[in-house]
């Protein structure tokens, strides 16, 4: 598979969204969701079925494949890896051959991925051993904005660009050379390919992400149904991470109100996920809230009062959800990402003593 686009990325200075430190934060956040998800040999399977050609795939015994550590290479003084390595056996060797594919995903065009590859592909020939042969296959995913149109897949071709036409013809032949699959998830149909239904899940999330709106966030919706038994955790990380791009979607009653839309249920298994608080368990605590306000403005005004009664509501409400949520075992950064707490606050919420009754 090789579809072809092009992206780009704002960068700058300091630590805020458009920055370089930002834009590292924005980028592991996205590896990391592609990394777990596929750490998942069933679901890594169906990804290197959807990455690779027939007749690609015919070479290998697709039922010796296993996901392998991605060893560390250093660069300058910091390590880094490939963000999945795959192992499957070659056919027609008796076992004695197998390839290594390594998986790279970038959230953004990279001019030198090329030269990354070569130094994860030599240090997985280097710790090759025994009688066993291993070849180094290099797969390349981009996730952007855009399509991203001219990839490096070549090494050659990245590295001899510009140089003299005899110059180039004489050292095609000496000089190293690999070329990536790539798979640029910006022009693929995820829910037609992905085969597997975690894959299409995370794909689709990772597809959408930049423009995702009630209708998208549905459809996400209808594909996490099915798994948000077996695979709650996988779930979880995926409207946690749309939540971080998508801000509009770390509100549960936003969920919520666009789970009934997209499932037709009355309570969906966003509420089966995060805790069984119901909406008139909210709606109670902002009237208690308003209630609050209001006897504490008599003397202020009954705007202010209620003003305040609002506020302390709604305050109250997403404390009741926290507490449901940590109760769930769910993490305190994913807590604050959907409740619209500050990590403190909930950190706080873990000291007064535990969920309450019934989570």
């Amino acid at each position: 598979m090789g579809r072809s686009g092009k992206g780009t990325e704002r960068r700058g200075t300091g630590g805020g969204p458009g920055t370089e430190e930002g834009g590292r934060r924005r980028r592991a956040s996205h590896d990391a969701l592609f990394r777990k998800t596929l750490e998942d040999l069933g679901v890594c399977g169906a990804f290197v079925r959807m990455a690779l050609t027939e007749e690609e795939l015919a070479l290998f015994d697709l039922g010796t494949l296993r996901v392998e550590r991605a060893h560390a290479v250093r660069e300058g003084l910091r390590e880094s890896r490939a963000d999945v390595a795959v192992s499957v056996r070659l056919k027609g060797t008796g076992g004695r051959a197998r390839i290594v594919f390594l998986l790279e995903h970038k959230s953004r065009k990279d001019s030198k991925v090329h030269l990354q590859a070569l130094r994860y592909q030599t240090d997985s020939y280097c710790r090759a051993g025994g009688e066993e042969k291993t070849l180094v296959w290099s797969i390349l995913v981009h996730q952007g904005k855009e399509p991203w149109d001219d990839p490096p897949l070549s090494f050659q071709d990245a590295e001899l660009a510009g140089l003299p036409p005899e110059a180039r013809r004489i050292l095609k032949k000496r000089v190293v050379n690999f070329t990536f699959s790539y798979v640029d998830l910006s022009r693929i149909d995820v829910l037609g390919e992905a085969g597997d239904g975690a894959l299409a899940l995370v794909l689709y999330a990772m597809q959408n992400v930049w423009a995702m709106d009630d209708g998208l966030f549905g459809e996400v919706l209808r594909l996490a149904e099915p798994l948000r038994e077996e695979r709650r955790e996988l779930v979880n990380d995926v409207l946690t991470y749309i939540s971080r791009y998508a801000k509009r979607y770390a509100d549960l009653e936003v969920v919520e109100m666009i789970e009934k839309k997209a499932l037709g249920e009355k309570e969906g298994f966003v509420h089966r996920l995060f805790g069984e608080l119901t909406v008139e368990e909210r709606r109670a605590a902002v009237k208690k809230g308003r209630e609050e306000g209001r006897e504490e403005g008599r003397e202020e005004g009954i705007d202010i009062g209620v003003e305040r009664g609002v506020k302390k509501g709604r305050e109250e409400g997403r404390e009741e959800i926290a507490l449901r949520m940590l109760g769930r075992g769910m993490a305190p950064a994913d807590v604050a990402v959907f409740t619209g707490l500050s990590r403190k606050a909930v950190e706080g919420l873990r000291g007064k003593g535990g969920p309450p009754p019934g989570a």
